[in-house]
């Protein structure tokens, strides 16, 4: 955790030596997330002057309450800006995205593992603050699942216990992330 500290602080007091007139990618890593355990990151690449688009990457490794959470997703994620790319300004954007997740117990006796494979649809928007390479956005954001496989829940033998069939999950939430442009 120091060395994170350390090389946050390293990034800010070096940043006003690069200017951002020119850069045309920005790396955005939630900090927030990250302090849970939760690795949360885009790569924008600015394809016009108001239009960043980009890979988009989520890892949960969580174990609460007895469960263990593991969902990987990736997908591609884009924004307008209102003013311009990479200037301080208002943002609206969207994002496409595969998801695994799996969520295994003990809780009950021998190991229970709930799985289920689907893609996601979201809504973004906000605003951002650019300072030379370093920036900060916060907005809303609204996510939905736009398919799901069935949940299939399997025990410790690997034979399948149960089928559920999926329900259409919506969420909302904060659009947190600190970045450098380069």
């Amino acid at each position: 955790m120091k060395k994170l500290i350390i090389c946050f602080l390293f990034f800010i007091t070096i940043e006003k030596s690069f200017a951002a007139e020119g850069d045309e990618w920005n790396f955005r890593f939630s900090p927030i997330a990250y302090l849970v355990g939760i690795i949360n990151g885009d790569l924008d690449y600015k394809v016009s002057e108001n239009i960043v688009i980009g890979p988009s990457l989520v890892l949960i490794n969580l174990k609460l309450d007895e469960k263990t959470y593991n969902v990987n997703s990736f997908g591609v994620q884009g924004s307008y800006y209102f003013e311009s790319a990479f200037k301080d300004g208002f943002y609206l954007g969207g994002n496409f995205s595969t998801i695994s997740a799996e969520v295994s117990t003990l809780k009950y006796g021998p190991k229970i593992t709930g799985s289920q494979d689907g893609t996601l649809v979201g809504l973004k928007c906000g605003y951002h603050w650019f300072w030379n390479s370093f920036n900060l956005n916060l907005g809303l954001t609204a996510t939905s699942t736009a398919a799901m496989s069935n949940i299939k829940l399997i025990d410790n033998t690997g034979k399948t216990i149960d089928e559920v069939s999926p329900t259409k999950i919506s969420s909302r939430g904060v659009d947190f992330a600190i970045g450098f442009t380069f």
